[in-house]
């Protein structure tokens, strides 16, 4: 498109990265673009020779034909200009490309950081600050609080995720990755080991409830099989967790 090509002729001063950026995703789509947009103007050639060839009428034809080989000269002067394009900012991105790197591996410690502080929230603990019971009520609202948080850092991710694409740094957002999946998969955990806490608290007081000629031996064992089976199914990431 007449944008790409205007995109791609536009000098890159060293201290612009958001025009760095900009001419990279035009360098990207001529690559990607490539191969779809030949196949298309070589089939429509093909066709246009076709009818010509047959003397089917077609409504402008030669008007068609014609803006087809403008479409193939503006293609073929987009083509030209990529690799020369390339060159031309390669300075610039080298520059951006390394304090991009600095910047993910000061993303990363600062997540690994986030990561310790998150292992400290409320939700983790049998008891709240004031070293009461914290209640699965409060659990769950402490999780939700960190999905919201979680949320945000995901978005945070994504952007300099998205960084290390553009600028080639393949594999150095991978840590950072795993950290924010571990955040995740800690607060679904979690959220079972609260159900399986409330479900257990449950059973312990309806059976306390129970009258001694009331109680169902069998009955009793089978219920505290399954929530011991319960305890036992908790994922082994929360298993440190005091809750």
């Amino acid at each position: 498109s007449n944008s790409c090509t205007k995109g791609l002729s536009k000098d890159v001063p060293k201290d612009d990265v958001k025009l760095l950026i900009t001419v990279k995703e035009h360098l990207r789509s001529v690559n990607s673009r490539k191969k779809d947009i030949e196949n298309n103007i070589a089939a429509n050639r093909s066709a246009l020779r076709y009818f010509k060839k047959k003397a089917i009428k077609i409504p402008l034809l030669d008007k068609l034909t014609k803006n087809l080989e403008t479409a193939n000269d503006s293609w073929t002067t987009t083509k030209t200009m990529a690799p020369i394009c390339a060159e031309r900012i390669s300075a610039a991105n080298q520059i951006w490309a390394e304090k991009t790197s600095f910047k993910i591996e000061a993303y990363e410690k600062e997540l690994e950081s986030k990561l310790s502080k998150f292992r400290e929230l409320l939700f983790w603990s049998y008891t709240d600050r004031n070293g009461e019971k914290l209640g699965s009520s409060m659990a769950r609202k402490a999780i939700a609080e960190a999905e919201v948080n979680l949320q945000s850092e995901v978005r945070i991710l994504e952007e300099n995720s998205y960084l290390c694409n553009i600028f080639d740094l393949d594999g150095q957002i991978d840590v950072s990755r795993g950290i924010i999946d571990e955040m995740k998969m800690d607060l679904k955990e979690m959220s079972k080991l609260w159900e399986v806490s409330e479900g257990l608290e449950e059973y312990i007081r309806s059976s306390e409830a129970l009258l001694w000629s009331a109680v169902d031996a069998e009955s009793l064992e089978d219920g505290g099989k399954a929530q011991l089976k319960a305890v036992k199914g908790l994922n082994k990431s929360t298993r440190w967790s005091p809750a």
